[in-house]
């Protein structure tokens, strides 16, 4: 869409007057036609005094028009206009003898109207003297059958003159089928001078000879550039910059670096990634964004750390309540049950056992030594010990990649944990807009943090983000400041040797610079707009960013002992109460007794459990009562049999004593 144009209408001096060529209803038509269909909001009339008569047939035509004055006296100054106000357009008319031609350049647009075609070399001599550029709007009317209207614009300081449109009875009958802009597509290999530095993966630069003004460039922007190149036919010289910085601002509002190059006209634009902001937007123009970006804080990677809660990460914390109430409540039903039913099993499910038997069988599955054999305890025993098998196969399987996991721990969450919790330097890329977001922020905090923790040690920091994370690598004193999706190309960040804060900061976008009001600055816009339009910048930037994860997985190293401190902590426990409890009883009879409480119930239990088995033994079979019967007889007469040859013997060797016979017993003495 075509711009809003702000004509200046110049009427040729050299033998011209209301009688000659002209006719002011041709003049106003033409007028009133530009004004209806190209949207002219204001027309600077520049004229001889002389044609005094022909402004004010135009306003008398142009029936909107209502006359702020009513008079036209020649102005004292060349800078001064008399206005004439309307609801749709402004006119400007100054009585100069065209000396103002000098501002012609910096208009909108304007519109040179001749009194006959034979003219038309004068106006190329008028127009080879002012400084013309490739943005200019400025158009000649030749009377040709009512207007021919053309175009005019240098390209390399060469003059261009093209048939815009023709204007005849009273309207346009044509108009270009091509915006402006694919008009003044190409630049006949203009040369364009550029700066640049490398910021991944945005812009690389390769300079060659040691050469500071031999450089290549490539990457995400170089790419762009170079289809920009393509299309509008132009060539490039690389300037390096004088101090290798991107440019911030001194007391003055005087820039250094490439926004100094750019502020002082010493290059055209810098096709790299520049931060858009207010600041910079005073002395520069920046182009239509290309990407945008934000900024994080990275550190090293963190050391591992001891993972209390390893073991019960695998169920969630609301898993854990559900079971801690089941714990709680079940057990006095399950103990109400069989005391009601009067189980046979009762003695193995009194309420301490109850609460025992379903922590353990909620938890860990632990099987259970007795069943109750009334109906309703035994139903509850069994769908208690279905629900602890099902939650103890799920806790299982989650623990062995839960127990995979190492957990890291971060040395701070965010900027205000950093700035109160810890006394990390903020590492960041001199002379950049990452100083500025401290320097100049409204946030009292983020000032207090470049005042404290940035500038005092800028000036050690190193100019490339190679050197700033092998900074923050080796020195853990350091966190760096810096554009995620730049460092996250970095291979220390796809191994996990720096990682970021998950907390983005001041979102920004990126796009070329411009040095203010730049000849090139329109025609860049306009293609960047149709590459984002057509996708091609979008395919452009896939290629360099994508959603690539680091691979920090540990998978092959051997379970560290961070993640199996749990269980040899309560193993430890154990272990110490163990021996508390083993020298309690040593010592403490009460404990003795406490202790013994507990034992006898055991075994009361253990003897209440074999007079039942007992008493269902004689209930189920007879039989085997006789046979058990039978077989205590055997054994008690083996026993009979065995003291009945013990006792003849003792008394064959008390006779054998009596006659003076020697026993077995003196025979083996004296042997």
């Amino acid at each position: 869409m075509e711009h809003t144009w702000i004509f200046v209408l110049i009427i040729t001096w050299i033998k011209l007057s209301a009688a000659e060529g002209l006719e002011p209803i041709q003049v106003a038509g033409l007028i009133s036609s530009m004004a209806k269909h190209r949207q002219i909001e204001t027309i600077h009339i520049e004229m001889d005094p002389s044609h005094r008569d022909l402004i004010i047939s135009i306003r008398k035509h142009l029936r909107r028009f209502v006359a702020a004055t009513q008079t036209f006296e020649p102005l004292e100054s060349d800078s001064e206009l008399t206005p004439f106000e309307a609801p749709y357009l402004h006119f400007k008319v100054g009585f100069d003898n065209l000396r103002t031609l000098e501002h012609i350049p910096h208009t909108n647009s304007v519109l040179i109207l001749m009194d006959s075609p034979d003219n038309i070399s004068y106006i190329e001599q008028l127009i080879g003297s002012i400084s013309l550029r490739l943005d200019s709007n400025i158009f000649v009317a030749v009377p040709n059958d009512g207007f021919a209207l053309y175009e005019i614009y240098t390209v390399e300081n060469r003059l261009i003159m093209d048939l815009y449109s023709q204007w005849t009875n009273f309207r346009f009958s044509w108009f270009p089928s091509y915006s402006k802009w694919e008009r003044r597509s190409n630049l006949n290999g203009m040369n364009i001078k550029i700066a640049a530095l490398p910021s991944r993966p945005y812009l690389d630069l390769d300079c060659h000879n040691t050469s500071l003004n031999n450089c290549t460039i490539s990457g995400m922007y170089a790419d762009v550039f170079f289809v920009l190149r393509d299309i509008l036919n132009f060539t490039y010289q690389f300037v390096q910059p004088p101090d290798d910085t991107w440019g911030t601002s001194d007391s003055e509002g005087a820039y250094n670096g490439m926004l100094g190059q750019l502020q002082r006209q010493e290059i055209d634009l810098a096709p790299t990634s520049f931060t858009v902001t207010k600041e910079r937007s005073r002395v520069v123009d920046f182009a239509f964004p290309i990407t945008d970006m934000h900024h994080r804080f990275f550190v090293p990677k963190p050391r591992d750390r001891v993972n209390w809660t390893a073991y019960t990460d695998p169920l969630a914390n609301s898993v854990w309540s559900v079971l801690g109430i089941l714990s709680l409540t079940v057990p006095f039903l399950l103990w109400t049950s069989v005391v009601l039913k009067n189980d046979p099993q009762k003695a193995q499910f009194k309420l301490y056992r109850s609460f025992a038997f379903i922590a353990m069988t909620l938890t860990f599955a632990k099987p259970w030594s007795s069943v109750p054999q009334t109906y309703v305890p035994k139903v509850m025993f069994l769908l208690v010990s279905l629900a602890g098998s099902l939650i103890y196969w799920h806790w299982e399987a989650m623990l062995i990649s839960f127990l995979a996991v190492k957990t890291k721990a971060l040395p701070f969450n965010n900027f205000l944990n950093l700035m109160e919790d810890t006394n990390l330097k903020i590492a960041l890329l001199p002379g950049t807009s990452f100083a500025d977001t401290f320097r100049l922020s409204p946030d009292s905090l983020w000032r207090t943090a470049w005042a404290e923790r940035i500038e005092p040690h800028l000036n050690t920091y190193p100019t490339d983000k190679e050197s700033l994370v092998e900074l923050i690598i080796s020195d853990r004193q350091f966190t760096l400041f810096d554009n995620y999706y730049s460092i996250k190309t970095f291979q220390a960040y796809k191994t996990c040797q720096i990682v970021d804060i998950p907390q983005a900061y001041e979102s920004k976008v990126f796009s070329y610079a411009f040095a203010k009001n730049s000849p090139y600055f329109q025609v860049f816009n306009y293609y960047l707009r149709v590459m984002k339009e057509s996708g091609g910048l979008d395919q452009i930037i896939r290629r360099y960013v994508t959603d690539e994860q680091p691979i920090c997985s540990e998978t092959s190293a051997a379970l560290g002992l961070e993640n199996c401190f749990t269980a040899l902590l309560i193993l430890g426990l154990g272990i110490l109460i163990s021996l508390v409890c083993f020298g309690f009883e040593r010592n403490n009879a009460r404990f003795r007794s406490w202790l013994k409480y507990f034992h006898d119930d055991d075994d009361e239990a253990s003897d209440d459990m074999d007079q039942d088995d007992e008493k269902n033994l004689e209930e189920d079979s007879a039989l085997r009562l006789q046979l058990h019967l039978a077989r205590k007889l055997r054994l008690q007469s083996k026993h009979i049999d065995a003291l009945e040859g013990e006792i003849s013997f003792l008394r064959g060797e008390l006779i054998k004593g009596k006659k003076g016979i020697p026993t077995t017993t003196t025979m083996t003495k004296q042997f």
